[in-house]
């Protein structure tokens, strides 16, 4: 019926990569502007900002390598920033680098634990590494996080079904309808 229509196409939604591209982009230049690196002086605060905006241009134009060297660049002058070791892990995965993103979700999420998206990033890189287990723990604490993140429900719910837990699988996908009707 209409709900196994929605669940199909939230199926086909999951593989769009450009989407989560686009609400990535758009998203984290206002994350960047708005939090304090403290106990930097403004020059060291404008670089990293500077490469940072620099690497989330690179990330629009899908230039991996640009955008990690930005990234990294910019955690010279701010290490203590979340949100840059998240956007450095997510350009490491989208570059098949998955060893290294998944440090960096750590290393995001040991500065930051209540960042829901490198929770979500870290379950989407174990998920391709084959840690099925990791990556279900990862979302779960992206939802601890943010209870009624569509997205995370989806990841959820298409882990479960694929571990044969269709009756798991379909809750996650009604809380993603619910959440994002």
């Amino acid at each position: 019926g209409l709900r196994g229509a929605h669940v199909l196409l939230r199926l086909k939604q999951r593989g769009r990569l450009p989407f989560l591209l686009i609400l990535f982009v758009l998203a984290l230049p206002v994350a960047v502007r708005s939090t304090p690196l403290a106990g930097q002086d403004s020059k060291e605060e404008r670089s990293a900002e500077k490469h940072t905006s620099l690497g989330l241009a690179a990330v629009r134009q899908r230039a991996w390598p640009s955008a990690i060297r930005e990234f990294r660049l910019a955690l010279m002058y701010s290490p203590q920033s979340a949100k840059t070791h998240n956007f450095l892990g997510w350009a490491l995965m989208q570059s098949g680098q998955l060893e290294t993103a998944v440090e960096e979700f750590q290393h995001a999420l040991a500065l930051d634990p209540q960042l829901a998206e490198a929770h979500l990033y870290l379950g989407q890189a174990l998920e391709k590494q084959k840690d099925l287990g990791g990556a279900v723990k990862s979302y779960q604490e992206a939802l601890r996080v943010r209870p009624q993140w569509a997205e995370a429900h989806d990841a959820l719910g298409f882990l479960l079904g694929h571990r044969g837990n269709l009756l798991g699988a379909q809750q996650e996908f009604e809380k993603a309808i619910e959440s994002n009707p």
